[in-house]
């Protein structure tokens, strides 16, 4: 209570400040110092930013009611600080004032209450006729004929749009025909504008969905047009698998993006574009961000990428449950560092079928990270019966059988992938890991030299090398250690 007192006490005291500083400012003073006063307090509330600036701009009009510029600054002032709703009745004071002021009107065609659209019409008119090229002047004046069901004069507005050229970008005037015509049922051309205006899927949906019921009940036209919906997306649809499979993923990725328009969300081809998409995406993320030997994200900026790829693939499942779909969500979480969910993921995709090589080694390396090596053992030592040639899978298996101390069974792993390649330097890593567990350290430098001359991972050979004793430390090794700088 004593607080509210001494506020308004306060406030009081600042007005009789503010009027005797005030006192002798002319109109134009006062418009000039409210105007200063709305840039110095652009980082504050609206509420306190009125309490500062209007009193200017409103003393100015008491002293000369007739000074339009008081009514146009203190407009703008209303419209900077959110209130459109006080600024139009000074904009259209001033308009009265100055006899068709052109920057007047054409505030009041953007901020004039929508709930009236003849008033939005007749401002957007008289911009028009003074400034002919004013794009946005036109495109109000369209929508305000829409909202009034004025679906000719629509058109007619935007036929001269287009005529005269004088749209900023035609894919937006595309958008404007889109929705007048999907107003008017015109599904087909409302398909065609939207098609041809900014590619989003919803937009297109909405025509497209009405065009399958026709299809449906047996339309011959619908039935027709939805034939070359089917071969344009196929023919999308093909051209993003052979960038995929060409690593151009952000082609891919545009491609995928287009197929999506034309087919429907709870579609298995729908369900499927997205799960590619996200393929696409978590392929970008994973290039030179995640580590094999590391369970953490290195890179901050590459984990929100995965978080991206991770919504669209959850858009897919909604949609429809694929194979393809679960393996992508199983290789995200893996990334991100929920093996559990990871591991649950492909489980689910290996229910529906997943059997790629790829799908093979991330379902068997993420059940290693989930501490369940016996589990991946068990999926390799199956695929391996099936296909003894897989030298990756020896490798992994052998990895398994090293990160549990099962050494002697890591080392025939590894010895029989180099039986069949000699220069595998894969094999050549994994046993100078074990020599260190071992203290092996002349085998060390032996396999790490190999490894070396192979293309082996330098960064981890120079760190084993650095790790041995210096009484086993020869010339020799310091010469390859040397080499790997």
């Amino acid at each position: 209570m004593i607080f509210a007192i001494m506020r308004k006490k306060l406030l009081t005291f600042s007005g009789i400040i503010f009027t005797l500083l005030t006192a002798c400012d002319s109109p134009e003073t006062l418009v000039k110092k409210g105007k200063k006063e709305l840039g110095n307090t652009v980082y504050e509330s609206s509420f306190d930013r009125e309490k500062k600036v209007l009193p200017y701009f409103n003393k100015a009009i008491k002293k000369d009611s007739t000074y339009a510029l008081a009514y146009l600054e203190r407009a703008k002032a209303f419209i900077e600080m959110d209130n459109s709703f006080d600024a139009l009745p000074d904009l259209y004071k001033y308009v009265y004032l100055t006899l068709d002021n052109l920057e007047a009107w054409k505030l009041i065609s953007v901020h004039e209450n929508s709930d009236e659209p003849e008033k939005k019409i007749k401002a957007a008119e008289k911009v028009i006729s003074k400034s002919p090229r004013f794009y946005n002047a036109y495109k109000i004046k369209i929508q305000a004929h829409q909202n009034l069901k004025e679906y000719d004069k629509a058109l007619e507005t935007l036929d001269l749009v287009v005529e005269r050229e004088i749209f900023e970008d035609k894919r937006d005037v595309k958008m404007l025909y889109g929705e007048i015509y999907y107003d008017l049922k015109r599904w087909y051309d409302c398909f065609d504008a939207f098609n041809e205006g900014y590619y989003r899927q919803d937009y297109v949906f909405k025509p497209l969905h009405h065009i399958k019921n026709l299809a449906r009940e047996g339309n011959i036209k619908a039935k027709d047009f939805l034939k070359t919906i089917d071969e344009t997306e196929d023919s999308y649809f093909k051209i993003a698998l052979d960038s995929l499979n060409s690593k151009n993923y952000k082609a891919a990725l545009s491609l995928f993006q287009k197929a999506g328009y034309f087919s429907f969300m709870g579609s298995e081809e729908f369900a499927l574009i997205k799960a590619y998409q996200a393929k696409a995406k978590s392929i970008m993320a994973s290039q030179g961000v995640y580590n094999n030997n590391s369970t953490t994200i290195v890179d901050m900026g590459k984990k929100s990428a995965f978080e991206d790829a991770l919504i669209t693939c959850s858009t897919s499942l909604e949609s429809f449950e694929t194979k393809l779909g679960w393996e992508t969500y199983g290789f995200i979480k893996m990334h991100l560092g929920f093996y559990k969910e990871a591991v649950e993921a492909f489980d689910k995709a290996a229910d529906l079928g997943a059997d790629s090589e790829t799908f093979y080694y991330y379902w068997t390396l993420v059940l290693k990270r989930d501490s369940k090596g016996h589990l991946a053992i068990k999926i390799l030592d199956d695929l391996i019966a099936k296909k003894s040639d897989l030298m990756w899978a020896y490798i992994h298996r052998a990895s398994i059988f090293d990160s549990q101390g099962i050494y002697h069974k890591a080392k025939q792993d590894y010895d029989y992938v180099l039986t069949k390649s000699p220069n595998n330097y894969q094999a050549l890593e994994g046993l100078a890991h074990m020599a260190i567990s071992e203290n092996d350290y002349d085998n060390i430098y032996r396999y790490i030299y190999q490894a070396h001359k192979h293309h082996g991972t330098f960064e981890w050979m120079k760190k084993a090398m650095d790790e041995i004793p210096g009484e086993y430390y020869k010339d020799y090794m310091r010469e390859l250690r040397n080499k790997m700088e």
